[in-house]
């Protein structure tokens, strides 16, 4: 394992939490590097995009580093692709405007 000095940060790029991903909750295959793609970085909040090797399951973290040596994953399964995600990120945020008038239509339907 690689010596770091105090304060100095090796975990350059996205595959830096990749010892955090876990199996995918699935076919609980071990998620692997080039099966990982960073979507957005905040701070030290990390969402991050994986595509399960083996079963070709899509999931979206939420890797967190709390302190010095926690770090919190949450994930979230998706039928979405990358290139989903990519084409829609600019899109603005839903309204609760948006939900009632999605309702609306539902319940005219």
């Amino acid at each position: 394992m690689r010596q770091k000095k105090r304060g100095q940060r090796y975990d350059k790029g996205p595959h830096r939490f990749n010892r955090f991903l876990g199996n995918c909750p699935v076919c609980d295959k071990k998620f692997t590097t080039s099966s990982t793609s960073l979507l957005e970085e905040r701070g030290e909040m990390r969402t991050l995009y994986v595509e399960c090797a083996k079963c070709d399951t899509s999931v979206v973290l939420g890797v967190m580093r709390n302190a010095p040596g926690i770090v919190t994953t949450v994930g979230m399964l998706t039928d979405m692709r990358r290139e989903d995600i990519d084409r829609m990120k600019d899109f603005p945020p839903l309204t609760f405007d948006d939900v009632l008038e999605v309702h609306r239509y539902l319940e005219s339907s």
